[in-house]
């Protein structure tokens, strides 16, 4: 981490794609330096991911609508709460999101999402997410893919041939 916050202050005006997995604090990152970051990893970093601190970081990122993947792999702390900050605050940006692990993520948290912008999610591992509530999210948006693979994140959705969202 102590490398880390210099590296992105340096390298931020100029980031597109940032994994920072295994982060153990937010506060470290200088959002304000990652004016183009597309895609954003956060996979792994349990100890710096709560609903709070997600909802800081969805208002943060809104002020640049930038960032088109997000990925919250494995924060087991982040609940519906989380989800409706990222849905207010990024469901128009949003293409990619990635809560595999996240299991206290139920329908509801799911429906936050729902956005005809986003064009794939992963759920693996939120065990209270159903199949009705999966279903209600394709409902909502027929043409997302809900993957499971977590290496899968940021890859084009099948349908798209640039490997960013058509929007």
């Amino acid at each position: 981490d102590a490398v880390f916050a210099p590296l992105v202050a340096a390298l931020g005006p100029s980031l597109e794609r940032l994994e920072a997995r295994g982060l153990s604090a937010l506060a470290r990152l200088d959002l304000a330096a990652l004016a183009r970051v597309v895609l954003l990893d956060l996979s792994a970093c349990r100890a710096a991911l709560s609903d709070a601190s997600v909802g800081q970081l969805a208002t943060a990122l809104a002020r640049r609508k930038t960032v088109r993947k997000l990925a919250l792999g494995n924060a087991r702390e982040l609940t519906d709460d989380a989800c409706r900050a990222l849905g207010d605050e990024l469901g128009d940006v949003l293409d990619d999101v990635s809560l595999y692990g996240c299991f206290r993520v139920t329908d509801l948290g799911v429906m936050h999402l729902a956005n005809p912008r986003l064009d794939r999610v992963n759920l693996c591992g939120c065990y209270k997410v159903s199949d009705a509530g999966r279903r209600r999210l394709i409902h909502q948006n027929e043409r997302i893919l809900i993957y499971n693979r977590p290496r899968d994140f940021g890859l084009p959705h099948p349908m798209h041939k640039d490997g960013w969202s058509q929007g």
